[in-house]
Order: C-alpha cells, then structure tokens, then sequence
C-alpha cells in the first residue's frame, strides 16, 4: 500500500487518511461502504472522461492534419497532374473529413458540459432512499472536508470496512427539532445567484399619424373664349382645263405635202468619208471641170460619188479616182473645193443617181443613154443594180421633203422644237432647225433610253413620248399657246 498522503498542521500530528475518512464519513452519519461506492464512480467516471477527451483531441488533430495536407495537395503542381484520375476520390474524402469534424466538434462541445456536471454531484444531496437523513449531516460533512487545493497530493485510497455492512434502513421521518436548545452554528451556505430578469423591452409608443393637409383645390380657371377664326375666304375654283388632245399636238410634227423624198424611192447620197478622200474629190473636180460654172463642177462630183455608192467600179474615192483625169501634185481651187464639199456635206445632185458617164463631145455612146449636158459636159445613164434607176434628180440635203423629221429634211419650227425639247432633257444638240447629224444622233440616244426603236426618225410614238418627258403643260405653254 502507498504511502498515505500527510496534512499539514502545525498543532498536532497529522492522522491517517483512512482514520480521517472513516471519522468524516462517521460525522456525516453516512453508512461507511456507501461512502466508498460513490467516491470510487465519480474517480473511474473522471478518468475514463479524461482519457476519451485525449483520444477525441488526437482524432481531431489527425483529421485537421489529413485536412491541411489534402488542401496543400490539392492547390500544389504535383497533385494537379493526377487531379484528373482521383477527383471521385478527392469529393468523397472531402464529405468524409467534413463530417467527421462536424461529429468531432459535437463530442468535444459534449465532453466540456459532462465534468462540469460531474464537479457538482458531491454538492447534491442524496436522493436515495436508503440513507437516513439527519439535521446537521451535511453541514458536519462539509467542515471536515479535506482542502483539495493542492493538486500534489494524491487521493486517500479507501480502504477496506472493518465492521460488516450494516443493514439498510428504512427511512424514518425526520424528528421535529426541538425548539429549546441552541443550535449549533453551521456553515452558511452560499447564496443561490438569483437569475436576473430579463430585460422586458419597453414598446416603444406608437407614433399618432399626423393628419395629412389637405390639397387646396386650386380655383379653375376660367377659360378664354377662343377667338373665332375668320373664315378665309373660299378660292374661286379654277377652271378645269380642257382635256390635251395628244393627237393634235402629234400632228403638228407630220408634213402631209408630198411627194416624200423616202416614197420616191431615191438612193441615198451619203458618204462617210475621209479627209484624203476629200482631198482627192477636190483634185478630180480641178482638173476635169477647172474651167466649168459651180453646176457643171458639182455635176463631175456626181458622177464620181454615183460609181462609189454603185459598187460596180469600186467603194471607195480611192478605188475609182484612176477611172478620171487625177493627179496628186494638183492643187485644186477653191471652187472645186466648194463643189466637192457640195456633194459630200450637202448631198447636192444636178444628175440622176445612175449616170456614170460624162465626156466633152455629145452623139450617142456605146449602149448608155443620153441625159443631158450641163456646161462643155454630156452625161450618160445606163441601169445597173445598187442605185435609183429613175431620170428624176433627187433634191439635196434639207431640201427633201419627209413626212417624219430625220436627217435631210427641210428646215422648219417641228426640228426646232424636237431640238429645243432634246436640249431641255440634257442631251447635246444644236437649235438652228437643221435635223443634221448631231440632231439624229441626240433622238437616237432618246428613243434608246425611252426603250423605242432607235431608227432616228421623230415619228408619232417618238414625239407622243418626248412631249409627256418634257411635260404637257410646259409644252403647250412654251410652244401651243
């Protein structure tokens, strides 16, 4: 057996810690094994608490370490390469140590409240209805208690009773205190602390709502009568313009005098030629009719243009000027310059489209027929394919008669006016009432975006159309007024 732990006291020997415990317990008038029974639970309870709460704080510090080594490993380089194959595992492990702290925080907040209960057991009085409670027990328990201030001193083994267990006794009813004798002075307990009431929040007073004020209507004004709008006067209606006779504004540009150069069945004159070819007309009208009048000059032109336009001697001023009297080192006056501009520009004929023969002595010729002489000249016809084959002269350029305006006829107002109507719509074109070629090509370029048949020729459909592009109004005031 131990040694037994010594009191210090400075009076008397200290006595043994069985003797003090059996004296102690005597005092309290408690049965000596029951005594025994209780102090050793509440040690073997003490310490199995304790060792539970040692192995509950090496739990949680084993999971807190798993934890932080789980989240370093997660945000380190070397579980990122394996972060792919493990992610199942790494959620599961996550619930797992979650809850296992949760359940570790329950224990330990448990473990904390059991000693604190435990501390307060000696305190309580027994409740067990074997012991028999007397005046004073507690109060004579408590001064004979030994001080456990010093954590040193180990606790005082219980020993073995030395007497047989007394039999339990059945609880008497306390006995009235006598009133008499003195009492003896006991311990003052502690005073109970009183809980303190609780606060009761004071309501706070409901604030009376202040009566809202009450909008002044605001007078209605009184309204300004309108003043009543002169009635403007009703404008006399214009007069309704009689319907355009489209027709008769057509007509204007119809020539119904004949007979028409187009119906007479003559050939055309025109030639596109080139300024050598000009040249060489010139030289050919110098030297075959120097000496000869302006008509006797234009006539030999004829001629030789009536061979170009045939075909049957050539196409070209070049190709026949060896069928004449040429030269290149002439150089021809400025009469039959003019007579050779005469017959190319003017399209001016003294001799029927099929002569083709001149010389300067009359009788007859070969099989050609005689026409006529014209200065110290005789000309000759004779019937070949290509050309007008007719004894009549047709009339030059400007001078012919068309029932339609085109190229070549005569001048007059209704060139003037599809001259003036071209112009106002932003084509190129001259007004000097001669339909030349500069005229033909700007209508052309009109009926072409008019979508008409571009024929150059100003005929009912082509004027209808440019008279409604220029406007009927504007036209009949410019021009029908």
């Amino acid at each position: 057996m131990p040694d037994k732990p010594k009191r210090r006291h400075r009076k008397s020997a200290p006595e043994p810690a069985s003797k003090r415990a059996r004296a102690r317990r005597a005092d309290a008038g408690l049965p000596e094994k029951s005594r025994q029974g209780a102090g050793t639970l509440l040690r073997s309870v003490s310490t199995r608490l304790k060792k539970v709460l040692r192995a509950l704080r090496r739990v949680l510090f084993r999971l807190i370490r798993k934890a932080v080594l789980f989240l370093m490993a997660k945000t380190g380089n070397a579980s990122a390469v394996k972060a792919g194959a493990k992610k199942g595992i790494s959620r599961r492990r996550i619930v797992v140590y979650v809850g296992s702290c949760v359940i570790v925080a329950v224990a330990v907040l448990l473990v904390l409240f059991v000693p604190s209960k435990a501390a307060e057991i000696p305190a309580v009085r027994s409740a067990s209805p074997s012991l028999p409670e007397e005046p004073g027990m507690w109060q004579a328990a408590a001064a004979n208690a030994i001080p456990t201030t010093n954590p040193d001193i180990a606790p005082v083994p219980t020993t073995p009773p030395d007497t047989a267990p007394t039999p339990t006794l059945k609880p008497t009813p306390p006995p009235k205190p006598d009133p008499t004798p003195t009492p003896e002075p006991t311990a003052t307990p502690k005073p109970t602390a009183t809980p303190e009431p609780k606060a009761t929040a004071t309501p706070k007073p409901t604030a009376t709502p202040k009566p809202k004020a009450t909008a002044t209507p605001k007078p209605t004004p009184t309204p300004k009568p309108k003043p009543t709008a002169t009635p403007k006067p009703t404008p006399t209606p214009k007069p309704t313009s009689k319907p355009v006779d489209m027709a008769a504004l057509v007509n204007f540009f119809v020539v119904t005098e004949g007979p028409y150069y187009d119906e007479a069945g003559y050939s055309s004159n025109h030639y596109d030629y080139t300024p050598e070819e000009f040249d060489i007309l010139a030289k050919i009208i110098q030297r075959e009719a120097g000496g000869e009048s302006t008509d006797g000059k234009i006539a030999v032109g004829n001629v030789v243009i009536n061979r170009v336009l045939c075909g049957r001697w050539g196409k070209t001023i070049d190709a026949v000027k060896g069928q004449f009297s040429y030269s290149p080192d002439t150089v021809p006056k400025q009469s039959a310059i003019n007579a050779a501009r005469a017959v190319l520009d003017g399209e001016v004929w003294k001799v029927p489209q099929n002569t083709y023969f001149f010389r300067t002595t009359g009788g007859d010729w070969r099989t050609y027929t005689f026409w006529g002489q014209v200065g110290n000249h005789y000309f000759y016809t004779a019937n070949y394919s290509g050309r007008y084959n007719g004894d009549g002269i047709p009339p030059a350029l400007y001078d012919r008669v068309y029932k339609y305006a085109q190229y070549g006829c005569k001048p007059g107002e209704r060139v003037r006016r599809i001259q003036l109507m071209l112009k106002a719509l932003g084509y190129s074109v001259n007004t000097d009432e001669k339909f030349d070629r500069t005229t033909q090509a700007a209508l052309i370029a009109f009926q072409k975006d008019a979508g008409l048949s571009a024929d150059g020729v100003a005929g009912p459909k082509t004027v209808e159309t440019l008279i409604k592009k220029y406007g009927v109004d504007k036209y009949i005031k410019d021009f029908a007024s």
